[in-house]
């Protein structure tokens, strides 16, 4: 008789929590439908929690050997920039020893959880690349960007249309064809919970001898004009952007543009490099700002072997590999410039094939 008045009282019990989740659930629903809208339309920031979100990766490149590249490069300079900046004209700003094939095999290689690969670009196609692969589209610039300011030499202003990519994924990397990953990375490495990882390394303080240090310097501004506020790492004038991979939600980048909407379309006019062109890392500290990015700041360690996240190195150097093989970066950039010579190109290009000999999925 006890046992049957137990059984009674636990099922009477079982009732009234499933009777309680019901109601509970109701009144949420009511509540949130009927009497707060201002919390159904309230922002979300955006933090995921699973694991295997969709993630697409964006290349700049251009030819700049190729002949139809280069008269339309010099016409428009002769037209535009009779005095342009030789920093923003410079032969390393345009020439490719195909970076980007080695780039894409450290990409299968490290990173193959990617879903699809974008390679932006003006009326060309890399002679070797495979594009019937279906990971692989080629974007022109025209897709992108209006075509009243096409032809266009400088990246800053195509960077302004990445997001506009037709089928891009809310969350992607961006890349230019110098950076490369140099061992296995997850999801992890560039998203924390959704939320893109911004990376800066620490810099002597900002020059105005560098015209890439004097656009870092504009946006700052920018950023702490409009919001009245510090940018964290970079307000104090010593963190730059690591030069490297970096990721972004595609919302915010939206977001960014059409909020400096005066900025970007500026910078559009600027067919070459500008002191004032709006450089992406704007995009990066919106979204910091708005709490939908995290800053992480990029130490080299030089006292003992160790793996950092990312390495910057100028292709001048003769030691990157040794410095490599000691640091084990997750992402390393080997950086063109002004004073690069034709003889730094071809010691690079013959690293990278040591570095990634195996043909990629990507190449014919």
């Amino acid at each position: 008789m006890l046992k049957n008045k137990k059984i009674v009282n636990f099922a009477k019990i079982c009732l009234l929590l499933v009777f309680i989740a019901i109601v509970g659930i109701t009144l949420n629903g009511f509540l949130f439908n009927g009497f707060t809208p201002s919390e159904k339309n309230k922002p979300i920031i955006p933090t995921i929690k699973k694991k295997f979100f969709d993630v697409d990766l964006v290349y700049l490149w251009c030819d700049g050997e190729d002949p139809q590249f280069k008269e339309k490069k010099n016409y428009w300079l002769k037209q535009e920039n009779k005095d342009a900046d030789r920093q923003a004209t410079a032969t390393g700003r345009f020439e490719q020893i195909d970076e980007l094939k080695y780039s894409l095999r450290s990409v299968e290689k490290y990173i193959p959880w990617v879903r699809h690969i974008y390679i932006v670009t003006y009326e060309q196609v890399p002679s070797w690349l495979n594009t019937k692969h279906p990971k692989i589209t080629v974007v022109d610039h025209s897709q992108i960007l209006p075509k009243e300011y096409l032809p266009v030499f400088n990246s800053n202003a195509i960077e302004t249309g990445i997001y506009k990519i037709p089928g891009l994924s809310e969350h992607f990397l961006y890349a230019n064809d110098d950076t490369f990953i140099n061992r296995p990375l997850k999801r992890s490495f560039f998203f924390k919970k959704g939320k893109p990882i911004v990376r800066v390394r620490p810099q002597p303080p900002l020059n105005l001898i560098s015209q890439y240090h004097r656009q870092i310097l504009n946006v700052i501004e920018l950023a702490e004009k409009d919001f009245d506020s510090l940018i964290p790492r970079l307000s104090d004038r010593q963190f730059t952007p690591h030069h490297n991979i970096d990721a972004y939600l595609k919302s915010d980048y939206k977001a960014c543009v059409e909020h400096f909407e005066k900025e970007y379309n500026e910078t559009l006019t600027h067919r070459f490099r500008k002191d004032t062109s709006v450089q992406r890392l704007l995009v990066s500290m919106w979204s910091v700002m708005k709490k939908h990015s995290i800053v992480k700041v990029v130490r080299a360690s030089k006292k003992k072997p160790r793996k950092i996240d990312s390495l910057y190195i100028v292709n001048r150097k003769k030691n990157y590999a040794k410095k490599i093989e000691r640091l084990n970066p997750g992402l390393f950039c080997i950086n063109d410039s002004e004073f690069s010579t034709q003889k730094d190109r071809m010691r690079l290009k013959e690293y990278l094939g040591q570095r990634f000999p195996e043909k990629s999925q990507f190449e014919l």
